[in-house]
């Protein structure tokens, strides 16, 4: 059943764009598209979360750590290295340092402003975050709850660094702190 509402929502979807394809990339992959979602086999079980990192366990930041490693995130350093344009390969939060993994999620001075905040949140003293491997091996105290804060705050930099370079905003870290502070607390009421 769950199929065919899936195939329904998509063709009403394809219904909407504003214009035909003609041919060309955009039809090629729009049938590619479509053969991939025909290929689409929807369990009848209820539906839940899946950490697509590492679906063997739960969140956990050993897996997110890996994945950060292996996927490459593309920094801007990193888009320059690959020949792509850029008007500058600092980082758009701070625009201090070259804009790499380490930098953003740990000693870049935004990140490290909202780290701190966490840290006091959580009552954990003494850290000095000074890139994203502080960061993990902070997670042992407290491991479950950690590793799901410590993600989300990793998550919650990552959007913050897109809606900088996507959307040219940048917001106060009061808001900035409240944002992530709410999706914290969501994230504590759906693991508990």
């Amino acid at each position: 059943m769950k199929q065919f509402y899936v195939l329904a929502v998509i063709l009403a979807w394809l219904r909407e764009w504003r214009r035909e394809f003609e041919g060309g990339v955009s039809h090629a992959q729009l049938r590619d598209l479509v053969h991939k979602l025909a290929e689409v086999r929807c369990s009848s079980g209820r539906d839940r979360w899946v950490w697509e990192i590492d679906r063997a366990g739960g969140i956990s930041v050993a897996s997110t750590r890996n994945w950060i490693d292996k996927m490459r995130l593309p920094t801007r350093v990193l888009l320059h290295r690959r020949g792509v344009s850029m008007d500058s390969v600092l980082c758009p939060m701070c625009n201090g340092e070259e804009e790499m993994v380490d930098h953003v999620f740990g000693s870049c001075e935004v990140a490290r402003a909202l780290w701190r905040l966490v840290f006091m949140w959580m009552q954990v003293q003494g850290v000095d975050v000074t890139g994203a491997d502080s960061v993990v091996k902070v997670s042992l105290a407290k491991k479950k709850v950690m590793e799901m804060v410590i993600c989300t705050t990793l998550w919650f930099l990552w959007r913050l660094r897109n809606d900088i370079v996507h959307d040219s905003r940048m917001s106060s870290m009061e808001l900035c702190w409240g944002l992530l502070f709410n999706y914290l607390i969501k994230m504590l009421k759906i693991n508990s």
